[in-house]
């Protein structure tokens, strides 16, 4: 007969697979992801020809996306690809804050605005679990920038800002307002007590088509 304590090791070394094979699972789901948004980037781009001033400096909150929205956002899809230079991570980011996309990686809350809109869009993920996509998104600081490709544009915002709030406090989004973007995960680390949030302001649109 077992023991109580190998039971409680059995349970334990269960418990460290189900956590790895869900990480790979995430993993193995984010190259794929990113390597379809690689082939989809570099086609526009060669059809368009090279775009001059991707990284141009530009007037905070002073950038026109006109006709560079792209307003097709279905539960689930995949809707852009996020560059985090600073860290050198690259996601797929699905629409909705569903429990099985936020274990396939980040993702935009529908709530919140569009990619590239005026108003607030909010990109959250794990810290933890499932790869831990934002598990670094405290070593970014104001002035770094965050791309975010979609199938119209190439969006570039740069950091204004840190903080960790209330799980519960939405005071900093808005669907109204200069575009800004939020990345919103855990804190602190191994804990759900705080969220937080790096605040980014649009600097830059670079249509792709």
């Amino acid at each position: 007969m077992f023991k109580f304590e190998n039971i409680l090791i059995a349970i334990g070394i269960a418990l460290i697979a189900i956590t790895a094979s869900f990480s790979l699972y995430a993993g193995y789901n984010q190259a794929s992801a990113v390597s379809k948004w690689d082939k989809i980037i570099s086609i526009e781009i060669k059809k368009r020809g090279p775009a001059p001033g991707v990284h141009k400096k530009a007037n905070i909150g002073s950038v026109d996306t006109n006709g560079l929205v792209d307003r097709e956002a279905v539960q689930g899809a995949s809707i852009a690809l996020l560059e985090i230079p600073a860290i050198d991570r690259r996601f797929d980011v699905l629409e909705g804050a569903t429990w099985l996309n936020l274990a396939k990686g980040p993702v935009h809350l529908s709530d919140s605005a569009l990619v590239g809109s005026g108003g607030t869009t909010v990109v959250s993920a794990h810290r933890t679990m499932y790869g831990a996509p934002f598990r670094n998104l405290d070593k970014l600081a104001a002035g770094d920038t965050i791309n975010i490709y979609t199938k119209k544009a190439l969006f570039t915002y740069r950091v204004v800002g840190l903080k960790s709030v209330n799980p519960s406090d939405m005071s900093d989004i808005t669907r109204e307002g200069k575009p800004r973007l939020i990345l919103s995960t855990c804190d602190p680390v191994f804990s759900a007590k705080q969220r937080l949030l790096v605040i980014g302001e649009l600097a830059n649109a670079v249509s792709l088509r």
